[in-house]
């Protein structure tokens, strides 16, 4: 799933970041919230769609969203992780300023 892959992709940004001006962890909080919501709403609009309905069937889309709920918990701890040791201020007020996914690969 290509939210998932970038997802990931924006942990591992962190991971790798510079240190200008260290986040702070309110910083590092809002800015995981912040991608987090971006990726359920993705997910949502993806197990939503005709589409997707139409091949799984409400039950199955249904499914898609739980899982994605399980995998969301785990990347939300695993941002603010990397965020909390590793990210800059600009990097958390990128991910907390994201409107979509693609403003979030604009982040890294």
């Amino acid at each position: 799933m290509r939210t998932l892959s970038s997802a990931l992709l924006l942990i591992a940004a962190i991971a790798i970041g510079g240190c200008p001006a260290k986040a702070t962890k309110d910083d590092c909080a809002q800015a995981c919230e912040n991608v987090s919501k971006l990726y359920l709403g993705a997910v949502e609009q993806q197990s939503s769609s005709d589409e997707v309905l139409g091949k799984m069937g409400e039950a199955g889309a249904k499914m898609a969203r739980d899982m994605a709920a399980l995998q969301l918990d785990f990347l939300r701890q695993e941002c603010e992780q990397e965020c909390n040791e590793r990210a800059t201020r600009d990097l958390t007020e990128c991910l907390s300023n994201a409107k979509s996914s693609e403003d979030l690969e604009k982040c890294n």
